[in-house]
């Protein structure tokens, strides 16, 4: 049996997401709360575009043949399923990823599901400083990710 397509489970996700009890929409933020992280977003695109290891590993090892899947799984139990990842939007409740998340990531993984490379841009609040921006702190990846 085909897998279902990357349009069936954004949508099955979405119907879930509107739940009034626990659904993502319950839980929207405020439009200037969501504005600010689209602002976040842009910086942290146009700063994985300019970064030359992340650019180097999309042209030669997520092209077409190469060993590499850029972006990640539409859905957990369909990981050959990407089309239509968007950051944020995918999985919105999510500490790591999702609405309210202090960075920006995009990710690649290997065909074999056994590596995964991040490209993260850490926003002012992933920072350990106290009133200035300090060392920046990637505690919620390292703890969201295992082995």
């Amino acid at each position: 049996m085909a897998p279902p397509s990357a349009e069936e489970l954004l949508q099955k996700g979405k119907q879930r997401g509107l739940d009034p009890k626990s659904g993502a929409e319950s839980f929207r933020p405020p439009p200037e709360v969501e504005a600010y992280f689209a602002e976040l977003d842009r910086v942290g695109r146009a700063a994985a575009v300019t970064t030359d290891w992340w650019q180097r590993l999309l042209r030669e090892d997520c092209r077409q043949g190469g060993g590499w899947v850029r972006d990640w799984p539409v859905h957990a139990k369909h990981p050959e399923v990407t089309e239509g990842y968007v950051h944020r939007d995918i999985a919105p409740l999510h500490y790591v990823m999702g609405r309210l998340s202090p960075m920006y990531i995009e990710r690649a993984f290997s065909k074999d599901f056994k590596r995964a490379t991040w490209a993260v841009y850490f926003g002012p609040y992933c920072s350990n400083g106290d009133q200035q921006i300090g060392v920046g702190n990637g505690g919620g990846l390292s703890a969201g990710v295992g082995p």
